[in-house]
């Protein structure tokens, strides 16, 4: 699966991305090595996951459409429009086919981490919830992020789901339409419990 000791992969995403988003990366990656066991996950891999997960966050959005080409079936066509938002499809295409990794489910952690999907795999949900709560992210409740050692995996998943859309409400931004999907399966999950 390509180099996962901690030079090989930081020393090629060096030449990919910035200082800044190295940093940030690896805040996630460090995150994520701590959260998953409780998501019956390995350590190494979750490491993995999280910092390689804004590979493509900085790519210009020419790359990004390139990458997309073969990645129909992970977005929709109006997506395009904004293709910056689209860095996680394009990071799991662009690691698939210049390192190639295969791991889906690493692909998936990778394609999801900004909007969630339903039906994603503990490490995608994992490396989601890494990426909102990391260390370095100031605008994190520290109740929130404490909780992030006490609530169950999907307990937690949903809460940092639903403080996502707050956060993004609050700021006048638009809740992508798989967000929106995610939230109406909590709320009709809720209704079914409660009947």
């Amino acid at each position: 699966m390509g180099d996962r000791t901690a030079a090989g992969p930081e020393l090629k995403l060096e030449k990919l991305i910035s200082e800044k988003r190295l940093v940030h990366s690896r805040s996630v990656a460090e995150y994520a090595r701590l959260l998953a066991p409780r998501f019956g996950e390995g350590a190494d891999r979750a490491w993995y996951a999280g910092l390689v997960h804004d590979i493509a966050k900085e790519f210009s959005p020419e790359a990004i459409k390139e990458l997309l080409k073969e990645e129909k079936d992970s977005f929709a066509e109006e997506d395009l429009k904004t293709p910056r938002l689209l860095h996680g499809q394009a990071g799991a295409a662009y690691l698939k086919k210049h390192w190639d990794i295969q791991d889906s489910d690493i692909l998936d952690a990778v394609r999801y981490h900004t909007f969630g999907r339903l039906a994603m795999c503990p490490l995608a949900r994992l490396v989601y919830i890494a990426d909102k709560l990391e260390f370095l992210r100031s605008s994190v409740d520290p109740h929130l992020r404490a909780q992030s050692w006490s609530l169950g995996p999907e307990e937690l998943f949903r809460l940092v789901v639903r403080k996502t859309a707050g956060y993004l409400q609050q700021k006048g931004e638009l809740i992508h339409r798989d967000t929106l999907e995610l939230l109406k399966s909590f709320d009709e999950e809720a209704y079914e419990i409660n009947r």
